[in-house]
């Protein structure tokens, strides 16, 4: 989500694998904006102190790598992330960090932590088969995370950076598209103040 332009974002694969960043205005419309390369299947980001999005795209040897992409088409590799970064992307502001999911090719999935100084270091296991998409929480400091079971029945959890796991609810079968996102608070209105009388008689 980005709340400078009020749009999510999201990325389209082809029959080919040929990534494709659209964007989705909450009142139902759906524009695609330029294409993005190969593979870019591991989740998107939004970073408001640059007013960029990233993503992770993972090559045919299965290595992953960060990206930076501005919304004028400038899409920019930083650096590897590691192996089969696949499950989804999300970004902290208070420290501005990222953090994704890698999944073992024997299924178990990893949560990572990505500074943007190149440090890649692994946080928690996650379980198994988490590849439905990651999401932040700052005011709880809670991750969103949806796993598949061998059935691809997904459940949507939540995990603290304690490593407190709590399951919210059954999604239903096939939720594993690397794409989860929070939506933007309300807005609380703004409540009157005392109305100041101008100096005179009344």
């Amino acid at each position: 989500y980005h709340a400078g332009a009020r749009h999510y974002y999201s990325v389209s694969q082809d029959d080919g694998g040929f990534s494709m960043l659209h964007e989705i205005d909450p009142s139902g419309r759906v524009e695609a904006r330029f294409g993005l390369g190969r593979g870019f299947m591991g989740g998107l980001a939004y970073r408001d102190g640059d007013e960029s999005l990233y993503a992770i795209e993972t090559n045919a040897e299965g290595y992953s790598r960060l990206h930076r992409i501005t919304l004028a088409g400038a899409v920019t590799s930083l650096f590897g992330v590691g192996d089969r970064v696949e499950g989804g992307l999300t970004h902290d502001p208070e420290s501005d960090l990222f953090y994704a999911v890698a999944n073992h090719a024997t299924g178990k999935s990893t949560l990572i932590r990505i500074a943007l100084s190149g440090l890649v270091e692994p946080v928690m296991r996650l379980g198994t088969g988490v590849s439905g998409g990651l999401s932040y929480d700052a005011e709880q400091r809670l991750h969103y995370f949806v796993d598949s079971d061998r059935t691809w029945f997904s459940t949507l959890r939540t995990v603290s950076l304690r490593g407190a796991v709590r399951t919210r609810l059954g999604l239903g079968p096939g939720f594993h598209a690397a794409a989860l996102a929070r939506a933007p608070a309300p807005a609380v209105p703004r409540r009157p103040g005392p109305r100041r009388l101008s100096p005179g008689i009344y």
